[in-house]
């Protein structure tokens, strides 16, 4: 423990004979406004990267709302109805597909049914704003 001691002391005579002999640098005049210059960049460089989320607090708003009349109409509809609107839009009555016949009959309850359809469309909607967010992104 002693040596280490000496040679501490020794390390710290020299250190103070070092700092005397060759004096303290000051910074030149422009360091403060090179410094200050430096951090703007840097808070323009975060800003831009600034978090943005994908779906607007506006945009989940209609979303749920939405989802809230589909899933109303699913449950009120009790399954007795007709899909109206699809006869409206001339759906009603699709041609004769002859490959159709000779697939197996498959029951598809209206909850499926509404269940898959908003699935298709928010799967087209996520499509549409990720492409658009990247189209920004690397324009």
């Amino acid at each position: 423990e002693h040596m280490d001691e000496t040679k501490e002391k020794n390390l710290d005579s020299f250190m103070r004979k070092s700092v005397k002999e060759l004096g303290l640098e000051a910074p030149s005049s422009e360091f403060t406004k090179k410094i200050l210059a430096k951090i703007e960049v840097a808070d323009q460089k975060n800003s831009m990267t600034a978090y943005t989320p994908l779906i607007s607090r506006w945009g989940w708003g209609i979303l749920v709302a939405i989802v809230g009349i589909l899933s109303a109409v699913v449950l009120f509809n009790e399954g007795d109805a007709e899909l109206a609107w699809l006869e409206k839009m001339n759906m009603g009555a699709l041609p004769d597909l002859e490959f159709l016949d000779a697939l197996p009959e498959l029951a598809v309850s209206n909850t499926l049914f509404y269940s898959l359809l908003i699935f298709a469309f928010f799967a087209v909607l996520q499509v549409l704003v990720i492409k658009q967010r990247l189209d920004e992104r690397y324009a």
